[in-house]
This record gives structure tokens, C-alpha cells and sequence, in this order.
């Protein structure tokens, strides 16, 4: 007797966009997926360390430029800790945006723009064993008043957003 043969998983397009749980993505053949985009509607959003798509689990490592630009309603943002990449203008425009908390340790690039027009008084939180000062001072739309409630930062008040930096 022959076993039957087993259904295999449907081939994975990397030019289709597949939206999990209200976000857009698309997938790379390395197993990794890209937030390409959101519903502009949206207050509260977790960016997942990992996103199952046809069955099939993907690390969430990068956020695509103008992937929450302009979300005028985005209160919160939680970007999961696989993420290694914020493309530019990824945030731009998120005028109500205040809460910003990084789970990621690998965070490598955050584009130019990123965070451009988020609300002024926006609070940025950070995992303590990764040394993220550098990344974000070199985005001049942040302005870091602060980070580990040791340091202060009165030149970055000449930007237009003013933002504390802290570290969980």
C-alpha cells in the first residue's frame, strides 16, 4: 500500500500583499516579511515579531517607507523585536502619535523622516540593552530630551519635535 501523498503548502508570492490582523505585508524568499502599509484608520498598532501567512511563519524585519504616513488617528505603536529596519517617512505625518515602544535589539537603520511631524510631545521607549542614542540622534525629527534620565540634550530643543527618549 502506497501512503497518500501529503498536500503541500501553497508557494508564497513575494509580489502579493498580504494583510494579518488590519496590516499590510509582504514576504521576502529569506523568510522575512516588510509592513508595507496599515488602515489609516487606525489608533493602536503592535508591529508583530512574527507573522504566520499561508500557514507559513515569517520574521517581521523591516517597515516600509510611507507604511504609516500620514495616519492622522495613530496614538501608539509597538514595534516588535525582530524589526531591524524603519524605512524613511515610515511615521511621517502621524500627528496624534505619542507613544512609541521599540521591543526590537537588533534595530539597525531608522530613515530620514521617519518620524517627521509625529506630536510634539511624543515618549519613545527603548529595550535597556540596546544602545539606540546614536540611531536616533542622527534623525534630526526627533529631538531627545533625555534618555536614561541621566543625559540632557537643550540643543535638540531647536527641532521641531520634541520627544523623551527614555529606556525601559
Amino acid at each position: 500500500v502506497t501512503p497518500a501523498p501529503q498536500p503541500t503548502a501553497p508557494a508564497i508570492d513575494t509580489n502579493k500583499t498580504y494583510t494579518v490582523s488590519g496590516i499590510d505585508y509582504k514576504v521576502d524568499t529569506a523568510d522575512n516579511a516588510t509592513v508595507v502599509s496599515v488602515s489609516k484608520r487606525a489608533t493602536k498598532v503592535v508591529i508583530p515579531a512574527t507573522v504566520v501567512i499561508e500557514g507559513k511563519t515569517f520574521k517581521v524585519t523591516d517597515v516600509a517607507s510611507g507604511a504609516y504616513k500620514n495616519c492622522k488617528k495613530l496614538k501608539s505603536v509597538v514595534i516588535g523585536e525582530n524589526v531591524k529596519k524603519i524605512a524613511p517617512k515610515a511615521f511621517m505625518g502621524c500627528k496624534s502619535l505619542k507613544k512609541i515602544t521599540i521591543k526590537s535589539k537588533v534595530l539597525k537603520k531608522v530613515g530620514k523622516k521617519a518620524f517627521k511631524g509625529i506630536n510634539k510631545k511624543a515618549v519613545i521607549k527603548v529595550p535597556a540593552k540596546a544602545d539606540y542614542y546614536s540611531l536616533f540622534m542622527s534623525n534630526p525629527y526627533l529631538a531627545i530630551q533625555n534618555i536614561a534620565g541621566r543625559r540632557t540634550m537643550p540643543e535638540m530643543a531647536l527641532f521641531n519635535s520634541v520627544s523623551v527618549f527614555t529606556i525601559e
